[in-house]
């Protein structure tokens, strides 16, 4: 049901990934036991809630916030601080839900 809206060159997230990271924000066992994968790339599972899965995999790590309309997903690498990516995507999700998105 819906599609991407934007996306970096070559980071592509089946719908299948999709599916499993939206699931799992209200449900995580899945996430927990397989991790979260994305873009062909399998990230350790840290924590989830109703609208945020965070995971990592050595220095890199996975911001995913979901809003009334789209689900934001953010990949860094070992330069940046898995807690800034985070607040990054937070904030812009928090942008997106008081847009009624």
């Amino acid at each position: 049901q819906g599609g991407t809206w934007a996306a970096s060159a070559g980071f592509k997230v089946s719908d299948e990934e999709a599916k499993a990271i939206i699931q799992g924000m209200s449900n995580p066992s899945g996430l927990q036991a397989g991790g979260i994968k994305v873009n062909g790339i399998k990230y350790m599972f840290l924590r989830a809630d109703d609208t945020t899965v965070l995971g990592k995999k050595g220095g890199n790590g996975i911001a995913c916030r979901k809003t009334k309309k789209a689900v934001l997903i953010a990949i860094h690498n070992e330069n940046q601080q898995g807690g800034a990516c985070n607040n990054t995507v937070q904030k812009l999700g928090d942008y997106l839900v008081g847009q009624d998105y």
